[in-house]
């Protein structure tokens, strides 16, 4: 009989204990973004209280909502922060 190598096994993938609402994304994340987002806000009422145009408002908002959502994407093979 010839040689097959070494023996191949199957590894199962971690089990979240969470509900997922799109894979790797559970509340924890859905918390993060939900905080970059509110960040964005608090950054767009206080831009808008000392008179910075719109644009810039909305460039702070969307920065800080892509801040909680980078925080919040799964890394290829590893964990979210």
């Amino acid at each position: 009989m010839p040689d097959q190598g070494p023996p191949q096994y199957l590894i199962p993938a971690p089990i979240r204990r969470g509900y997922e609402f799109f894979p790797g994304w559970g509340m924890a994340e859905v918390a993060v973004t939900v905080a970059g987002l509110g960040a964005g806000g608090v950054l767009f009422a206080g831009a808008s209280l000392v008179g910075a145009p719109v644009a810039l408002r909305l460039v702070l908002f969307v920065f800080a909502g892509a801040i909680g959502v980078g925080l919040a994407l799964p890394p290829p093979n590893g964990e979210p922060l």
